[in-house]
């Protein structure tokens, strides 16, 4: 078969050479000389090819070459890519010529009449000419208009040089010019300049209109034509929806035909007209439900909040049966913060209109907003199944995919939205973060520059391009976007969040700093789009981006109040459990904290190429801190867009007494798929007789999503070290013949499920074997132990996670096994005997129950309790029954003083590695310390921290523990315990 098909394919070559040949080169010079191409189109738009004499009408994705005219008709829009990246956007009775590149590679267009807008990644050489002045750009933002007697030009970005034969004038950044007819350009004051690019803006559409709802009484009637149109409306085809309606009289009494052709001049960003026509149906009937729906809406997107509000709630007051009223209702609750009360009138619209497909998209939107993803999804497919052919049904139905990375169906939904609106920017947006999701960053990146393009006015679209331009390593690109975006909506935290990572990235800690403590006071303004649930993940994540900038600076201190207040807000955050994972790693007796919270930060965290760095869950590497690969520098952060591709990084050093080390990880992303494999090794010959060490480390990890609900992970985990005396005494005399020897090897099993935002699932099994080996000689007798044991543990935690409250709630199960062999081997001829091998056992079951409150901004409180069953056979036979409270407190008398104080009893239990899911910290102060197994303590801890500017912070702390340790009557060789105390400052 596919060879028949190749014979087709030439015999078709050979018989029509000539023409396919002139056609094929003719196809090919238009690609190569395309100065314009056709990315959206509303409406109507021709186009007159260089030499013809008729006008053609084009569509999308058509292409424009040099010489070539577009005319843009009424009630229209289109929006185009040229050739130098750039995204221009024609306005409707727009008449354009291309001139393609002039000199020096400048861009030439001639305006002939109407209004273009033009957005760049960066500034661009472009000449605009016009019948009243010519304008030489080198900007990124401009708005050109051109009427019958005069033109203006309104620059947001960049400069323009205006110029005529009467002269000329020079615009910087937010400044018009006007020029009339025969008069020289002049600088004109324009009080907002954004007024002029209304026709840019867009609005959601609210409306589902069926045509069964106007019955038709007589053909000749104007309902006839209003069925023509809604049925082409809601194909997606604005042209024929405005055509259909054209010859209808204007003295219609039926206030819902001027609501419906609002509603169409609203989706072209025909704001005058559509205020007219709602004007009409409310002169009409000054309680037309549709009409104030319509108007509320048009509050929402033009930030007139406190007047969207009454105008939704009066459209539902006069129809509480609306889902149109409500969902307008829905945008102005959102537009004031208030999710939870949006989601609310989108319930009850669908349950009023259950075949109201764009209902059923709204409802999706806010559960995505509040984080229920399967809900969200249900519902945009309940969307799509009764309007699929509505460009906002299809782009929400895209949304919900992307959030379950479901990557294929999210592309082919906002590829089938664009086709039904191409002037819409979310599903740009969407589709580019789906490609770059996908591995297609330069793609992705295009995409989202045509989002910015149809709706230039809007932040996040601002934020999220420059989080492309980041991942590109484009400096100056990413710095215009997040200033730009700061700009537009000064109080959203996005761009002041990841300019703050892109100082960091660049060495420039301070800035940081500051930026980031910025994003943090901004948090809550991000409510219209996130629940307070989300909004808590979202300072949570703030403030341990915080404690990395801190922890840069060098305040590891501050750095660890940050992962600590992270934790309060939100004990599920896997960003703060990592970042108290590496700062516990240069803090002396914190070996089980930080192996622990790097535990509960893998279960928690979702894919991503974070490599698992092979040192960072040994509780004793064998290394000095700071030296070598364990220094934890490698690349802390995830790339700002997760990406399918293969990540390689590398460390290492060279140093005196044949010391050398090195790390490699490979770490890989493929959709619902990652794994990291890493390596570690250290030797030196140390600085005396018999330091010398040798350790080499191998992991594998790899992580499942298998939905959006549920993720499994598996690790694997090989070390073997041989070292001599490495311990630092007062008596500097060397033990040559010490020697240890120590092979380990675990494997980790892990479950993360979470049904809701509000609800995580965590489950760890651990199985570990260790072989260790130690000899030395003792006078004249060589001593050698061997010990192998071999310990598996289990772990369930459940987290329950509210707007002002959480609690964490546990239990696991342990038990360990090994013989201590010891042999004698005395050098003189002496009687000696090696003692028998000795079995030891441990078992430990613990539960425990965690209560944290934040009564309000400046006062929270933690309650606690631990039930542990600590059971030990054959050496030193203990068991011990205890029930631990704890309590914890923190207060804040004014934002720049915060007290906190502890208090609690813990006993020492056996761990699998060390490691465990059990809270390590109650508030700040650590409750697990490398104390013999079945010691009890009980703890004191106060502290306070001071910010006195933001450059210059403090804090005291200190902390006692009381300790009652086993130990051995040798006279009877009983348990006993012995009392301690010790003081942590």
């Amino acid at each position: 078969m596919e060879f028949s098909k190749v014979w087709i394919a030439i015999l078709c070559i050979v018989l029509s050479g000539p023409v396919l040949t002139s056609d094929s080169a003719r196809a090919e010079e238009t690609k190569r000389s395309w100065v314009g191409k056709i990315a959206s189109l509303q409406g109507q738009a021709f186009v007159k090819r260089n030499g013809a004499v008729d006008w053609q009408p084009t569509f999308l994705n058509d292409t424009l070459n040099p010489g070539d005219i577009l005319r843009v008709g009424p009630d229209s829009r289109a929006a185009l890519v040229l050739s130098n990246a750039s995204v221009l956007r024609v306005d409707q009775y727009t008449t354009l010529v291309f001139h393609g590149v002039e000199t020096k590679k400048r861009f030439l267009m001639e305006l002939l009449q109407g209004a273009i807008y033009l957005f760049s990644r960066k500034a661009r050489s472009l000449k605009v000419a016009t019948p009243f002045v010519n304008g030489v750009v080198q900007g990124t933002e401009f708005y050109v208009r051109v009427d019958d007697d005069k033109a203006n030009i309104i620059l947001f970005e960049g400069s323009v040089l205006a110029q005529n034969p009467y002269g000329e004038v020079i615009l910087t950044r937010d400044q018009a010019v006007v020029a009339a007819a025969g008069q020289a350009p002049r600088l004109q004051t324009v009080v907002r300049p954004t007024d002029a690019v209304q026709w840019l803006l867009y609005y959601p559409p609210i409306i589902a209109y069926k045509a069964e709802n106007f019955p038709v009484q007589d053909p000749a009637d104007w309902r006839t034509k209003l069925h023509r149109s809604i049925r082409a409306w809601n194909q997606g085809d604005t042209e024929q929806a405005f055509t259909a309606l054209q010859g209808v009289e204007e003295a219609i009494d039926d206030p819902r035909f001027y609501a419906y052709r609002a509603g169409l001049h609203l989706c072209v960003g025909r704001t005058h007209k559509a205020k007219q026509d709602i004007d009409k149906a409310l002169g009409l009937d000054p309680t037309d439900s549709a009409a104030l729906a319509l108007r509320a809406v048009m509050g929402v997107v033009q930030n007139r909040k406190t007047d969207a509000l009454k105008d939704a709630q009066a459209a539902v007051k006069s129809d509480p049966q609306s889902a149109a009223a409500r969902t307008a209702l829905s945008y102005a609750l959102q537009s004031r913060f208030d999710i939870d009360a949006a989601l609310a009138q989108m319930q009850s619209a669908v349950a009023a209109e259950p075949d109201n497909g764009l209902a059923w998209a709204r409802l999706a939107e806010l559960y995505l907003a509040n984080g229920d993803l399967d809900r969200a999804l249900a519902a945009a497919r309940k969307a799509a199944a009764l309007c699929p052919s509505l460009a906002h049904v299809q782009t929400v139905l895209g949304y919900a995919y992307l959030t379950q990375i479901k990557i294929p169906e999210a592309r082919k939904a906002f590829e089938k939205a664009i086709t039904l609106d191409s002037a819409a920017p979310l599903p740009r947006l969407g589709l580019g973060l789906a490609q770059i999701r996908g591995g297609d960053l330069h793609t992705g990146r295009a995409e989202i520059e045509i989002a910015v393009g149809l709706d230039p006015r809007n932040a996040l679209l601002r934020s999220y391009l420059g989080k492309a331009y980041f991942d590109e390593k484009r400096e100056e690109l990413d710095t215009r976007q997040f200033e730009m975006a700061k700009q537009l909506d000064p109080n959203d935290p996005t761009p002041w969040f990841y300019d703050a990572i892109r100082k960091q990235t660049h060495n420039r800690p301070g800035e940081a700093l500051q930026d980031m403590q910025k994003a943090i006071e901004l948090n809550d303004y991000r409510a219209v789009y996130r629940s307070r649930l989300l909004l808590d993940e979202d300072l949570a994540s703030r403030s341990a981006g915080l404690g990395r900038i801190y922890n840069d600076l060098s305040f590891e201190e501050l750095a660890l109040r940050q992962g600590w207040k992270s934790l309060e807000t939100d004990p599920a955050n896997h960003s703060a459990h990592r970042l108290l994972a590496d700062m516990y790693a240069s803090r002396p007796r914190h070996e089980i904290a930080r192996v622990s919270e790097l535990l509960q930060a893998q279960l928690l965290q979702p894919l991503n190429l974070t490599p698992v760095q092979p040192q960072l869950a040994e509780t004793h590497p064998l290394l000095l801190t700071g030296s070598g690969p364990a220094g934890l520098g490698m690349n802390e952060f995830s790339p700002l867009f997760v990406t399918d591709r293969i990540s390689v990084q590398a460390t290492g050093e060279m140093a005196e007494q044949s010391t050398w080390g090195d790390e490699l990880t490979l770490s890989g992303l493929q959709r619902w798929f990652s794994f990291s494999l890493g390596q570690s090794h250290y030797q030196s010959d140390g600085f005396r007789e018999n330091n010398d060490l040798d350790s080499d480390i191998y992991n594998a990890f790899v992580q499942a999503a298998v939905s959006p609900k549920l993720g499994l992970q598996a690790e694997y985990r090989y070390k073997a070290s041989d070292y001599g005396d490495l311990r630092l005494r007062l008596n500097p005399t060397p033990l040559p013949n010490r020697r240890h020897r120590e092979k380990q090897t675990s494997l980790r099993l892990g479950l993360n499920y979470t049904p809701t935002s509000h609800h995580h699932l965590l489950c760890s099994l651990i199985m570990n074997k260790i072989d260790s080996q130690f000899n030395d000689m003792y006078g004249f007798v060589d001593f050698y132990k061997s010990t192998a044991p071999e310990a598996k543990s289990g772990e369930i935690q459940y987290i329950w996670r509210g707007k002002r409250q959480n609690i964490i709630v546990g239990a696991g199960h342990l038990e360990k096994d090994w013989t201590r062999d010891i042999t004698l081997i005395p050098i003189l001829p002496i009687p000696l005997e090696s003692p028998p091998p000795t079995p030891i056992s441990r078992k430990h079951s613990n539960t425990y129950l965690y209560y944290h409150f934040n009564i309000n901004p400046i006062f929270a409180f933690t309650l606690a309790g631990a039930y542990d069953h600590f059971d030990q056979r054959g050496e030193r036979p203990v068991e011990e029954q205890r029930l631990s409270p704890k309590a914890g407190v923190v207060w804040i008398p004014n934002p720049a003083v915060t007290l906190r104080a502890a208090w609690f009893k813990a006993i020492k239990r056996p761990f699998v590695a060390n490691q465990t899911l059990e809270p390590t910290q109650i508030a700040g102060f650590n409750q697990f310390f490398d104390d013999i197994d079945g010691a009890r303590s009980e703890s004191y801890g106060a502290g306070i921290d001071v910010k006195m500017t933001n450059s210059i912070q403090g804090g005291l702390e200190h902390m006692r523990r009381v300790l009652e340790s086993p130990g051995t009557d040798d006279s009877a060789m009983n348990t006993v315990y012995l009392d301690a105390d010790e003081g942590l400052d």
